[in-house]
């Protein structure tokens, strides 16, 4: 997606090197620990960026490589200058590291997996509700859409610095002289539109339901952040999605023993209630306590707040809990005990706060 060709492997391709647990590779982190505190810099381990789906892991890895340009560019033309077989491969890296095609996209894509890795943890919360996805989805995509014309935080000085040095050939990027000859401000501002336009185009049509399914956008009646402030306006609203709602769940309801003939009834009850006591709640808040402390009340309509779709995140959570648990040395654990733990981990207090009386 960002310049599959050249720009995303050329990023990714330097952090595997000093990642793997093998002799040599052990070597050449040490060797890049003590340049790094030559040159008075902390240099952060690099992280493996391929294999992973999570965005943040990724920025991660970025993040660190940015931090240790200079002692890694460092690293790779003193390994070039070492006879062996490898020096022609990593003179090729030290120029591909210190092209202006390589730095500017270096921190263009920093700036954009910075929302990407935010919109990712947001979608990775356990209450998040229906309109919240949407207003975060948009948000989102405005915030990478303005960055076609206005650079971001990571690209801003790098590109004032790109442009302002056009003339000389030459501009610095931490502590290492970059030169012009791979790009040029008019080609780098092209291809910062066609990224950036891809990927707002992804975001669209991976979230497209959530704008134009009508049982998802009449679910969002449910949001007390969504009522109405006028009382008088509290009347007639959800009504339409509330009738929308009850047809398309229908079977479903009345497997349940849902009577939906008295869901209209409950939901003129329930929204006043919710407008005077609850509007300032949070959804799961609002809904939890309804579940509790009202389900004698509103019995029928709290059916349909139930079979609404929600987040998987929370089970993801889990099984990435499990491989933590059963590990190699841990495989003979019984079910019970990995149930019991994961309780722990899921649902249990902080170690700190921890009273075994």
């Amino acid at each position: 997606m960002l310049l599959r060709k050249h720009t995303l492997p050329r990023l990714m391709t330097f952090s595997p090197a000093f990642t793997h647990s093998t002799a040599v590779q052990l070597q050449k982190w040490r060797e890049l620990k003590d340049l790094g505190e030559a040159l008075e810099e902390h240099v952060l381990k690099p992280r493996r960026a391929q294999g992973t789906r999570w965005i943040n892991h990724r920025r991660k890895a970025l993040v660190a490589l940015a931090a240790n340009y200079r002692s890694l560019s460092v690293h790779l033309l003193q390994g070039a200058d070492e006879p062996g077989q490898g020096k022609v491969k990593l003179k090729a890296y030290w120029r591909q590291l210190t092209s202006s095609t390589f730095v500017l996209h270096m921190v263009l894509y920093q700036d954009l997996l910075a929302e990407l890795s935010e919109l990712s943890l947001d979608f990775q919360a356990d209450e998040l509700s229906l309109s919240s996805v949407r207003s975060r989805v948009v948000a989102s995509q405005t915030a990478l859409l303005r960055q076609r014309e206005k650079p971001g935080p990571y690209l801003r000085p790098v590109l004032n610095a790109f442009t302002s040095t056009s003339s000389a050939g030459v501009f610095e990027f931490k502590g290492v002289a970059i030169s012009h000859h791979s790009t040029s401000d008019e080609a780098f501002r092209h291809q910062r539109v066609e990224i950036v336009n891809r990927i707002t185009d992804c975001i669209s049509q991976r979230f497209a339901t959530f704008s134009t399914d009508p049982v998802l956008l009449a679910a969002e009646i449910f949001d007390p952040h969504n009522m109405p402030e006028n009382i008088s306006a509290i009347d007639p609203y959800g009504d339409e999605e509330v009738q929308r709602l009850c047809e398309h769940f229908e079977p479903l309801l009345l497997s349940n023993g849902c009577n939906v003939a008295e869901v209209e009834r409950e939901w003129l009850r329930a929204k006043h209630d919710i407008h005077q006591h609850h509007r300032r709640e949070a959804f799961f808040v609002l809904w939890h306590r309804m579940l509790t402390e009202k389900e004698a009340i509103y019995p029928n309509l709290l059916r349909i707040v139930l079979v609404f779709p929600v987040s998987t995140a929370h089970v993801e959570r889990q099984f990435s809990t499990i491989k933590r648990i059963q590990g190699d040395w841990r495989l003979r654990l019984k079910m019970k005990t990995i149930e019991d733990l994961l309780l722990i981990k899921s649902q249990g207090c902080d170690p700190l706060e921890y009273q075994s009386e």
